[in-house]
This record gives structure tokens, sequence and C-alpha cells, in this order.
């Protein structure tokens, strides 16, 4: 006999964005997931008794693992200041597709009846590392670690985690790459050739993709640089966008290199890569 699945639905989403460059509006990230979380039960459109009985209702709980600031216990933290006990409390790996899975997962143990109400957060305050002097990083310029009323940690933090520069070991990346039968037993092929950052795997993920449809360089580069521009208009018109309110490139600029758009890898240019540095929460 077959099980009758629930359908899920999404009954709140939230977002917040932190643009500032003052070191003193530093947020740490669980505060601003919080905010987000807050957003997103108002989203629901709920009476406010309603709204708080929903929020207890949650029994699943999945964090996306922070790279601004090294939480000993993120959901666990979450979960205390919502004053929710869910039964499944997550933090997931690092990775730019962990919240799309943990989407579909949370959807699926609905529709099984594994799980009533589900919250999905995460969230970063990466702007400072790289070009706004937002967070962290100025911070810990400044000298000034852990910044203003941020949580304390057990660890000293004298630096904030950039995908681009991490050791690439095997204990340092979430799992290992399948080794070849060339090679030994537990070697970690990305370690061993210094290939394991996003401006490396994304281009061979490019090239393996172009290759397996049969496309020629100079249309993979069209095709990808239509796709980006239409990215790009997307986020002009919506203002939880890291880049809302900037110039938006047409795709001819963004498939052409210049000083600006410089070759990071081939085939990828600088405008084709994703923005890892913002403080973004949802």
């Amino acid at each position: 006999m077959s099980i009758r699945r629930q359908t899920p639905i999404v009954v709140g989403v939230g977002d917040i964005v932190n643009r500032s460059r003052r070191i003193e509006d530093a947020v740490e990230p669980v505060e601003l997931m919080l905010g987000a979380i807050e957003s997103a039960v108002r989203d629901t459109g709920l009476a406010p008794a309603a709204a708080t009985a929903l929020q207890a209702e949650i029994d699943s709980l999945d964090v996306i693992k922070c790279w601004t600031w090294p939480y000993p216990d993120l959901p666990g933290l979450i979960a205390q200041r919502l004053a929710i006990k869910p039964l499944r409390k997550y933090q997931s790996s690092h990775g730019g597709n962990q919240p799309g899975l943990l989407f579909d997962e949370a959807a699926r143990r609905i529709s099984k009846g594994e799980s009533t109400v589900a919250l999905l957060t995460g969230g970063e305050a990466l702007a400072s590392w790289y070009r706004l002097m937002n967070a962290v990083s100025a911070c810990a310029a400044a000298k000034r670690l852990p910044p203003p009323n941020w949580t304390s940690l057990a660890e000293e933090v004298t630096t904030v985690f950039s995908p681009t520069t991490r050791e690439l070991s095997a204990s340092a990346l979430p799992g290992k790459w399948t080794a070849s039968r060339s090679d030994a037993d537990g070697v970690d092929l990305g370690a061993t050739h210094n290939i394991g950052a996003p401006i490396q795997v994304y281009p061979l993920f490019e090239a393996g993709f172009r290759a397996y449809r049969g496309q020629s360089v100079q249309d993979n580069n069209a095709e990808s640089a239509q796709l980006y521009a239409d990215f790009a208009n997307v986020a002009e018109a919506n203002d939880y966008a890291w880049s809302h309110g900037n110039k938006t490139e047409p795709a001819q600029s963004i498939g052409t290199v210049t000083k600006k758009n410089r070759m990071i890898c081939t085939p990828c240019e600088n405008f084709r890569y994703g923005i890892d540095s913002g403080g973004q929460q949802y």
C-alpha cells in the first residue's frame, strides 16, 4: 500500500544585508541570522500569537556552517536564542550547494511525515575581508578581535577564513576526492595537485560541461556570458542582492577580457565569479 505524502510549502522567507563599512556596525553572523528568521516569521502573515505558536513548532533546524566566525555549536545557539527545542539540529559543511541541498532534504522529510515545521538558515559577514572593510577582518586589522559584542569563543581568532586561500589537505576538506587506480589509497587529489579552491573548481566544471555538450569555446563563452548577464539583471532589481544598485554589465562586457575583467582561471573571467565576500543572511 502506498503511503500518502504531505505537500511541503514555504510559509516564510527572510533576508538581511549589512552593507555598513564601520567597525562599530559589524553585526555578527548569528545576530543577522536571527534577524532574518524574525523577518521570515513576519513574512508568514500570521497574527503575532499564531506566529509565536508556529515558531514553537519548529522541529527541524538546519544551519550552513559559518566561515566568518567559528561557532562551536551554531544550531544549538540559534535554538537557544529562539527558545525552541527541535528534534533535529544539524550544521552542514561549507559549500555553495548546501542551501539548496538542505532545503530539498527538509522538504523531503516533511513530505514523508518526518517533520512538521523546518527552519533553514545561514549567513556570513565576510565583506570586510575583501573590499568593504565591513566586519571581522576590519577588526582584525585594527587588532580588535573579537569585534564589539560578538560571541566569545574558546579558540583564538586572528584571521578570517578565505575559501581561496585555505590549506588544501585531507584534514581541511570536508571529504576526500575519489582516488584513481594509479593513486595510493587515501590520497587527496585536490591537495596533491593544489586544486580545490572555488576559482579552480568552477572552471573545471565549466570546461567539463562544455566538452560533454560538444560546444566550442566561443559558443560556451557567449552562452555563459548571457546567463550571467541575466543574473545581473535579476540582482539589479533585488534589494537583497549584494550588487544591488551597481551598474549592470551586459553579456558582451562579461564575456570580454579587459583590465577590469581579468581572466581568473580559463574559461572564467572576474565578472563571472560569484561574490563570497558579502554580509548576507537568510
